[in-house]
């Protein structure tokens, strides 16, 4: 039997892991990517693949990598659905199109390439790459590196920009999150996403938590990938229980729900015989979805769901969309993501999640749980 000040202090540490309450920690082994928003043309005719590839959207999120010995800046798509970091090199296609100038890597011009002579070709969200194994030294703002980053170079994709995976899987040499900290960059191999202040700024801040970017405290899941939630509410009160895990994935520009629950969303909010709802219903309203994730809930506007395909239409088309029958689980992106603090340990397997706090004010500690 433990004596009764040792067991106090255990019961106490054990509350806070379970309640996502930090034992404070500062510390400055940890690496902040700035993120920024792109912005497409949703007029682009492209085919279904392509237009899930974050194009009929109009928006995600990307940073720039300081690749090689030259430390040539690439800017990648941030992907936390995914493991590998992907870019194009010279010749490459994106679209079918030649890839944009600041998005490929020129492996000549770094003394310290390897090709690795291993074709690793991807699929992300409908999109595929035709890739080959390499590697090479990742350079940071400070000086500091991970040397020998393992990578993919593209010479073909249905994407149009590299893609910055920081997900799950792979090993130390390829997947980010690991190798920063084995590098001795970070205490712990996770992350967190804050998606900005500003409507096009954000942060990828690895090895930490920014303490002033969320209210209240984060609630914690012990969950991989996936988490179990109760359901989505609309505005009016109408409840879509989910039967299926929900995933959150900053590659996923949209909203994947079971088919059941989509079809009474489109429903309850006028979808008419066309497919269109009237933009005055779903995008000139102060209503919101509210996201019932089981300890917290998380209010998102229908307008982060809505757009007008044209200026001039009166008629709006939207992000909610099927995911297969056969998906494991339903993909919570960008529309969600904005709205929370997101957290992640790719250690320990615990997602912690909060209400955002838009904020450039910062407390950056180390992982508490």
């Amino acid at each position: 039997m433990l004596p009764l000040l040792k067991t106090t202090v255990l019961v106490t540490l054990l509350a806070a892991v379970t309640n996502g309450t930090p034992i404070e920690k500062k510390h400055d082994k940890f690496i902040v990517h700035e993120l920024e928003s792109a912005e497409f043309n949703l007029h682009d005719k492209r085919t279904t693949s392509e237009s899930q590839w974050f194009s009929d959207t109009g928006a995600r999120w990307f940073t720039k990598l300081k690749l090689g010995s030259s430390q040539e800046p690439v800017r990648v798509t941030v992907d936390t659905g995914s493991y590998r970091l992907n870019v194009p090199v010279p010749g490459a296609t994106c679209l079918k199109k030649t890839c944009a100038p600041d998005a490929v890597f020129h492996p000549e011009n770094s003394s310290t390439f390897k090709n690795l002579t291993k074709g690793s070709d991807s699929t992300y969200s409908g999109a595929t790459t035709k890739s080959f194994k390499a590697n090479d030294d990742l350079y940071f703002d400070n000086g500091k590196k991970i040397p020998g980053f393992e990578f993919d170079v593209s010479y073909e994709s249905s994407g149009d920009i590299g893609v910055f995976g920081v997900g799950d899987g792979g090993d130390a040499n390829s997947n980010y999150v690991f190798a920063a900290k084995h590098a001795g960059l970070t205490n712990r191999a996770g992350y967190s996403i804050y998606l900005g202040s500003e409507k096009d700024q954000g942060t990828l801040l690895l090895g930490g938590i920014d303490r002033a970017k969320y209210e209240g405290e984060l609630v914690l899941f012990d969950a991989e990938q996936n988490i179990n939630a109760t359901s989505v509410i609309t505005a009016s009160g109408k409840v879509f229980p989910f039967t299926k895990k929900v995933g959150f994935d900053t590659g996923n520009a949209w909203v994947a729900l079971e088919s059941s629950i989509v079809d009474g969303i489109y429903k309850e909010l006028g979808i008419d015989s066309q497919g269109w709802f009237d933009c005055d219903r779903v995008l000139n309203t102060t209503e919101s979805f509210t996201f019932d994730l089981g300890p917290i809930n998380i209010t998102v506007p229908y307008s982060s769901f809505f757009y007008k395909p044209y200026p001039n239409y009166s008629v709006c088309a939207g992000h909610i969309y099927k995911a297969p029958d056969n998906a494991g689980a339903q993909g919570l992106g960008l529309p969600i993501l904005r709205e929370v603090y997101f957290v992640k340990d790719l250690e320990t397997k615990h997602i912690g999640i909060a209400p955002v706090k838009r904020t450039d004010d910062t407390n950056i500690v180390d992982f508490w749980f």
